[in-house]
């Protein structure tokens, strides 16, 4: 019973649970989550992430090998933070691109030049990026949407909605295929890029006709 009772002695190296606490508020803290839209999806992401970690040091407190089990568990939160950080910047310099000022059909035959270009090349993920930043200058090209950096599919779908434009529904059956893909699955198949380039091209194809 004593042996039992007795707490463990502490393991030389091992992090508090205070220092696991402050590492991953620290990767919370970097300018990539800083968005001035609270309910992105990186917010609910962070809350997720603080609910996971009070659970989980509640419930290996004192238990053998508790402190092991958390560092491990920590461990694959990080990469999957690290991993979703890379997604993140990537979707930012497609929305940067999106933002050059240049004539709308140029811009479009431009981007998708280069979605073309890094399909082929395999890199679908990429090639997704570059559908939407030309979807993005089609719609803000004819005045549907507002283009900012701190905005999310969602917002631009809203905005689309909320001027009853005939390009609502058809940029929502790409931006939810869109989100499940980059934000969900966190890659892009050649069969989801070719969905997403039939989706973008209705709306790209309405562009060059108007």
């Amino acid at each position: 019973m004593m042996l039992q009772s007795a707490a463990s002695p502490p393991i030389p190296g091992a992090w508090s649970d205070a220092a696991i606490r402050d590492t991953i508020a620290a990767i919370a803290s970097r300018s990539e989550y800083q968005r001035e839209l609270t309910t992105s999806l990186a917010a609910r992401a962070l809350r997720w992430l603080s609910d996971l970690l009070d659970a989980l040091f509640t419930s290996v407190r004192g238990a053998p090998y508790g402190r092991e089990i958390t560092i491990a568990v920590v461990g694959l939160l990080v990469a999957l933070i690290v991993a979703r950080l890379v997604i993140g910047v990537r979707a930012e310099r497609a929305l940067v691109t999106a933002r050059v000022p240049r004539k709308a059909s140029v811009a479009d035959l431009t981007a998708l030049a280069d979605a073309e270009r890094l399909a082929q090349a395999g890199d679908f993920t990429a090639a997704a990026h570059a559908l939407f930043a030309a979807l993005l200058r089609a719609c803000a090209a004819r005045g549907e949407v507002r283009l900012h950096p701190s905005k999310t599919t969602g917002d631009y779908a809203r905005e689309l909605r909320r001027r009853n434009t005939p390009s609502f529904r058809p940029f929502q059956s790409f931006r939810s295929r869109y989100d499940r893909v980059i934000y969900g699955e966190m890659q892009c198949s050649a069969g989801d890029y070719a969905a997403l380039s039939t989706d973008a091209r209705h709306l790209l194809g309405s562009e060059r006709a108007a």
